[in-house]
């Protein structure tokens, strides 16, 4: 049996299944590494007992004296309504996965700022936020940003990576949701299990997710069952009491869905509300699908959502920024990582065939 003194990085390698290269490359912490294949490396060296002393201390030894302290501006961009962004459990775990990433390379300083929607009101404050993002390294932007505050990013040739991919009107570096094909998927499931009118809750057209995922559902609705067996009413705004009596003004008419589609899982407490006032229930009456894990122990029901992945989202963002900064001339092209979502069942389905 070999000693801890002998293992070699072949050894690590081999026991890891990948390249003796791919061991150096985590141990010298790449930034192209991903997150799999570093757990395997690490994995295997603490089975092993591989001893890194020597590379623990050379990559000190260049994070002191070589590697450039990189400052990254994250810059929040909420609507008029949401009042903490951070309070949404989905920015917040985007938020979770970049620092998360900037954690493991060590040479990052990030600061988190709010641009505020109200231009006139805050334009002292977003202006010095501004003068930031000139002087960064890096830029990385979640939320809904103006049409305004795009154009003078791209004046002032701040090239950031936009954390949404639903701006085809926009040529920038982009990750995020596949919001269409999220929102096929969802009427996919509804009309496969015998649901012949399909509904969903949108918000303002500017909410470019909510929308993208409103078209994938209508596009897949319309192409199975006809434009009759699709519904979508737009809600004045994201925040739930306007939710609701877009809810309360659309059942009251009678043209009520036999299977509702939700554009995140924070919304779905409004659409529980409104049922309950009318007397219906889920899934008898209304089957129910949204995107993103709805808060657990509240419903008497699992509800069936697809998962968006906000963290990974989060770390692909980082990462992309890195990548960007570490090889400038290489690419002319802005570049978009779009992330699957994977559908997680519950019982607020209920199957209409039988």
């Amino acid at each position: 049996m070999k000693t801890k003194e002998s293992i070699t990085l072949s050894d690590v390698a081999k026991a890891a299944g990948v390249s003796p290269a791919t061991v150096s490359r985590v141990l010298n912490r790449h930034v192209q590494i991903n997150d799999r294949t570093r757990r395997k490396v690490f994995t295997a060296i603490n089975h092993l007992g591989y001893d890194t002393s020597s590379i623990d201390k050379k990559a000190a030894a260049i994070a002191q004296s070589k590697v450039k302290l990189l400052n990254i501006e994250l810059l929040l961009c909420p609507l008029e309504e949401q009042k903490n962004m951070l309070s949404l459990e989905y920015f917040n775990e985007i938020i979770n996965g970049i620092q998360s990433f900037f954690g493991e390379i060590g040479n990052i300083n990030l600061t988190l700022s709010t641009w505020e929607a109200d231009a006139e009101k805050y334009q002292k404050q977003n202006d010095n936020i501004f003068k930031k993002l000139i002087k960064a390294d890096g830029v990385l932007i979640t939320g809904n940003p103006s049409d305004e505050l795009i154009k003078q990013l791209l004046e002032n040739r701040i090239n950031p990576v936009f954390i949404s991919t639903d701006r085809d009107d926009l040529a920038v570096n982009a990750v995020g949701s596949d919001n269409l094909t999220g929102g096929m998927l969802a009427a996919r499931y509804l009309i496969d299990r015998g649901h012949k009118k399909i509904g969903y809750i949108n918000g303002p057209e500017r909410i470019y997710g909510w929308t993208s995922r409103k078209m994938g559902a209508m596009l897949e609705t319309i192409n199975r069952l006809g434009p009759n067996h699709f519904i979508s009413p737009n809600a004045a705004s994201t925040e739930n009491t306007d939710i609701a009596e877009c809810l309360r003004e659309w059942f009251s008419q009678g043209d009520i869905p036999d299977g509702l589609i939700v554009p995140t899982a924070s919304t779905v407490l409004a659409v529980d509300r409104v049922m309950l006032e009318m007397g219906l229930k889920c899934p008898e009456d209304i089957s129910l699908i949204t995107f993103g894990q709805p808060y657990l122990g509240i419903f008497p029901f699992k509800v069936t959502y697809l998962d968006p992945f906000p963290r990974q989202i989060g770390i692909k963002a980082a990462q992309r920024l890195i990548q960007m900064l570490n090889f400038s001339h290489s690419e002319e092209k802005p570049h978009k990582v779009i992330i699957s979502m994977q559908f997680i069942e519950g019982d607020s389905v209920k199957d209409r065939r039988f």
